[in-house]
């Protein structure tokens, strides 16, 4: 599912309980436009973070604990802490 900034759903894609939601992540991106793309670490994958670049957006999705040289990412301020 994707949201808008206030954590609003705009678009989403079923699918059937064995298929891994990552795969839908770059069809949930097409012609949209962003500066930031916040995901768990699930979506890690250098395919969706290419993906994310091309849009000129920032991913913003730690590493998985098995990537073998982890990625920094930028941390977002939690609104109201």
């Amino acid at each position: 599912m994707m949201c808008d900034a206030l954590g609003l759903p705009i678009k989403f894609i079923l699918t059937g309980g064995e298929v891994s939601d990552f795969k839908q992540a770059i069809p949930l991106l097409k012609a949209k436009q962003a500066d930031y793309v916040i995901a768990d670490k699930g979506y890690d994958s250098d395919e969706i973070i290419s993906y994310i670049k091309q849009m000129n957006a920032r991913p913003v999705i730690p590493s998985r604990s098995n990537r073998i040289k982890p990625r920094s990412h930028k941390r977002l301020a939690k609104q109201g802490a």
